[in-house]
Protein backbone atom coordinates (compact mmCIF):
# COMPACT_ATOMS: atom_id res chain seq x y z
CA UNK A 1 0.00 0.00 0.00
CA UNK A 2 1.56 3.41 -1.09
CA UNK A 3 2.04 5.77 1.74
CA UNK A 4 -0.29 8.86 1.19
CA UNK A 5 1.38 12.48 1.37
CA UNK A 6 0.06 15.18 3.50
CA UNK A 7 -1.71 17.87 1.38
CA UNK A 8 -1.01 21.70 3.24
CA UNK A 9 -3.73 24.12 2.53
CA UNK A 10 -4.45 27.98 3.25
CA UNK A 11 -4.65 27.47 6.79
CA UNK A 12 -0.90 25.53 7.14
CA UNK A 13 0.33 28.28 4.75
CA UNK A 14 -0.97 31.53 7.05
CA UNK A 15 0.11 29.41 10.57
CA UNK A 16 3.67 28.74 8.26
CA UNK A 17 3.83 33.02 7.44
CA UNK A 18 2.45 33.96 11.16
CA UNK A 19 -0.52 35.50 8.97
CA UNK A 20 -4.29 35.24 8.77
CA UNK A 21 -5.90 33.11 6.06
CA UNK A 22 -7.20 36.24 3.83
CA UNK A 23 -3.55 37.46 4.07
CA UNK A 24 -2.24 34.77 3.29
CA UNK A 25 -4.49 34.10 0.49
CA UNK A 26 -3.56 37.97 -1.18
CA UNK A 27 0.24 37.00 -0.73
CA UNK A 28 -0.27 34.34 -3.11
CA UNK A 29 -2.49 36.39 -5.37
CA UNK A 30 0.40 39.06 -5.63
CA UNK A 31 2.87 36.15 -6.41
CA UNK A 32 0.93 35.17 -8.99
CA UNK A 33 0.64 31.35 -7.43
CA UNK A 34 -1.69 29.64 -8.91
CA UNK A 35 -4.55 27.69 -7.32
CA UNK A 36 -4.46 23.80 -8.26
CA UNK A 37 -8.56 23.49 -8.66
CA UNK A 38 -10.52 25.47 -6.59
CA UNK A 39 -8.44 25.65 -3.75
CA UNK A 40 -4.74 26.04 -2.89
CA UNK A 41 -3.33 22.95 -1.85
CA UNK A 42 0.31 21.65 -1.64
CA UNK A 43 2.55 18.85 -1.05
CA UNK A 44 5.27 19.06 0.89
CA UNK A 45 7.54 19.97 -1.42
CA UNK A 46 5.77 22.65 -3.40
CA UNK A 47 4.38 24.01 0.04
CA UNK A 48 8.20 24.48 1.13
CA UNK A 49 8.87 26.10 -2.07
CA UNK A 50 5.73 28.56 -1.70
CA UNK A 51 6.91 29.28 1.63
CA UNK A 52 10.22 30.20 0.70
CA UNK A 53 8.70 32.05 -2.26
CA UNK A 54 6.38 34.43 -0.04
CA UNK A 55 9.16 34.73 3.07
CA UNK A 56 11.37 36.46 0.48
CA UNK A 57 8.66 38.43 -1.16
CA UNK A 58 7.66 39.10 2.03
CA UNK A 59 11.35 40.49 3.12
CA UNK A 60 11.75 42.62 0.09
CA UNK A 61 8.47 44.62 0.85
CA UNK A 62 9.70 45.43 4.61
CA UNK A 63 12.82 46.33 3.48
CA UNK A 64 10.90 48.88 0.50
CA UNK A 65 8.91 49.97 3.09
CA UNK A 66 11.29 50.24 5.90
CA UNK A 67 11.42 53.96 7.83
CA UNK A 68 15.01 55.58 7.06
CA UNK A 69 17.37 55.62 9.99
CA UNK A 70 16.81 58.70 12.77
CA UNK A 71 20.28 59.38 11.44
CA UNK A 72 18.91 60.12 7.50
CA UNK A 73 15.98 61.70 8.88
CA UNK A 74 17.67 64.33 11.01
CA UNK A 75 20.22 65.18 7.78
CA UNK A 76 17.03 65.82 5.95
CA UNK A 77 15.87 68.05 8.13
CA UNK A 78 19.14 69.99 8.44
CA UNK A 79 19.18 70.55 5.18
CA UNK A 80 15.59 71.19 4.77
CA UNK A 81 16.52 73.76 7.76
CA UNK A 82 19.49 74.95 5.88
CA UNK A 83 17.95 75.56 2.11
CA UNK A 84 14.62 77.33 3.86
CA UNK A 85 17.56 79.95 5.60
CA UNK A 86 18.78 80.20 2.43
CA UNK A 87 15.75 80.67 0.43
CA UNK A 88 14.76 83.81 2.99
Amino acid sequence: MAKEEKTFLIGDLAEELDVQPATARGMLRAAKVEKTGKQYEWSKTAFDKVVRQLKAEKKADEKATAKPAKKDVAKKGKAKAEKEMADA
